[in-house]
This record gives structure tokens, sequence and C-alpha cells, in this order.
């Protein structure tokens, strides 16, 4: 019924994971992850594994208090900065983010989104709830050991890949991809249009990716989109 699909907002669980990108949203927009980089950034070196050896226990530990994938968003563009800043492929920096959120959402009850949910689980089929921090009697080992493999024989197993930010930013003759946002005006000859009949469409190299209006993406065959003002 209605009222059973719509009872999972009420639950707990989904409560608090909600919160915790709320939380995230907060410290982006109130400058707070801005004056975390430049923090870090002074203090994490210019080699990869110094790099590591600060960064990475610093998200287990958040991890562990801050839903993990929030704490993925936050640390996210602060690493592809502090690695294009001393020439570190983002692949060896992004892959340890990853798991070291994991391990430290491993050792407590709102780690992981997974964590609130049995949780609150188990409290519906009538048993106890787990405890704040009873994750933690397996979740600090799996960190430990985790945090340890990617500082030493996993750091030799990470990719050497170029990022999509790196390709489209970078410098050089080869450097020629750009990725730009083009507004229909008032006056504009494409206006009321589709797509496919438009110069655009037959241009080389050119690619429509996406069309946004009144800031919600607009979803179906592109090629069949019919443009409309401020598109």
């Amino acid at each position: 019924t209605a009222e059973e699909s719509f009872s999972v907002f009420g639950n707990g669980a989904v409560i608090a994971v909600a919160s915790m990108f709320v939380l995230s949203a907060a410290l982006e927009r109130t400058g707070g992850i801005e004056i975390f980089a430049k923090y870090l950034d002074r203090v994490v070196g210019n080699s990869e594994l110094w790099m590591l050896l600060t960064v990475l226990p610093l998200v287990a530990l958040a991890s562990a208090f801050v839903n993990n994938t929030p704490v993925v968003v936050v640390f996210l563009p602060i690493l592809i900065s502090l690695a294009n800043k001393r020439g570190i492929l983002p692949s060896r920096v992004l892959i340890p983010l990853s798991y070291a959120s994991i391990f430290g959402g491993c050792c407590t009850l709102i780690g992981t989104s997974t964590n609130l949910l049995i949780s609150a689980a188990s409290v519906s089929q009538g048993h106890s709830s787990i405890g704040f921090f009873e994750p933690a009697r397996i979740g600090l080992v799996l960190t430990g050991v985790g945090l340890f493999y990617l500082l030493t024989l996993g750091r030799w197993l990470l990719p050497q890949r170029e990022s999509l930010t790196s390709l489209v930013d970078g410098e050089g003759e080869d450097s020629k991809d750009l990725l730009t946002e083009v507004a229909v005006g008032a006056e504009s000859q494409r206006l009321g249009c589709r797509y496919r009949d438009t110069p655009l469409k037959s241009l080389r190299r050119v690619r429509l990716m996406e069309v946004i209006r009144q800031g919600e993406s607009i979803g179906g065959n592109l090629d069949e989109h019919i443009f409309e003002l401020g598109d």
C-alpha cells in the first residue's frame, strides 16, 4: 500500500543517513572544507606516501563518526587538488581514499548506512539494537590491517591512470578537448528547434552531453530535444 511504501521515510536509519549528507553540504557551503584543505596542504608533504600517511587515518577516523559516503564526497576534491599540485596521478590517492572510508565505517553503528539499517531491522524483529561501538571489536582490526596494506603492498598495485579532470584541464598542444556550457537566448536561431535539426548536430567532434532547464537535467533522447528559452 501507499502507507507501507512511504513508511521507510519515517525510519530512523534513513533519516540519520540523510542528515549526514546535510552535514557534508553544510561543511562545503560554509567554507569548512576549504579551510580544512588549506591546512592539509601545509602538512601532507610532497610525496605520495606522506600524503597517504596523513590523509588515510583522518579519513578512517571521520568515517567512524560520519557516514562514509559523505566523507568521500568531502575529501574527493581536496585530494584531487593536492595530488595535482604535487604532480601525483589522482588514481594513486582516490582508490586508497575509498577503501579507508570503508574501513573506518566498520567501527561504529553510524559509520555506514548498512550498520544502521541492520540495527533497525534487528529491532523490528524483536531483537536488541547494535551498540554504538559494538562493531569496533572487529572494525578496528580490519582498519589497522587494511591501512597497513594500503600503505605498503597495496601502493604497488595502484593504477597509473589519468582522470577526466586532468585530461580536460591539461595544458599543451594535445589538450584540445573543451567542456562548455551554452545558454539559449531570446534571439537564438535555435529556439524552438530540435537538436537533430540544428547545425550543432553535424559539427565534427561535438557532442551534446546534457540539457538543463530551470536547474533540472532533461532526460530522454537528446536528439529529439526541442530547445526552449533559457535551456
